[in-house]
């Protein structure tokens, strides 16, 4: 079970941008009941990481070893977040690209179907 400080602040979303137009913000702290522990999300950018994740708050230090990311579309430097089970989102700053990149999350599992027995009681 994920660790809830409650004396710590919520990082700061690395994707919401600080501008004239955007409002740079803090992640939203939930505790994610199905899967049974804490998490920061951004209700914005539909991002979330768990509280003891490596990679909370060190986004820009990870970006910095692996280099800036080049936005495809415009060639502005994307903002990164990353989790350490292996999802990561880019996002363009600039409103008239709006390009994004991104992974699925490792820990999920893509395409499964939940299937029903014919009897109840049967064992698929």
């Amino acid at each position: 079970m994920g660790i809830i400080r409650l004396n710590e602040k919520a990082p700061r979303c690395p994707l919401c941008v600080k501008n004239e137009n955007a409002v740079e913000h803090f992640m939203d702290r939930d505790f994610s009941v199905i899967r049974g522990f804490a998490v920061y999300s951004c209700p914005r950018y539909k991002v979330g990481i768990r509280t003891d994740d490596a990679f909370v708050d060190k986004w820009e230090q990870a970006l910095e070893v692996t280099g800036k990311i080049e936005c495809p579309a415009c060639n502005a430097n994307m903002r990164y977040f990353a989790t350490s089970t292996g999802y990561m989102k880019a996002v363009c700053p600039k409103k008239s690209c709006g390009a994004t990149l991104g992974t699925a999350e490792k820990d999920r599992e893509v395409g499964v179907t939940v299937g029903t027995p014919e009897k109840p009681g049967d064992l698929q």
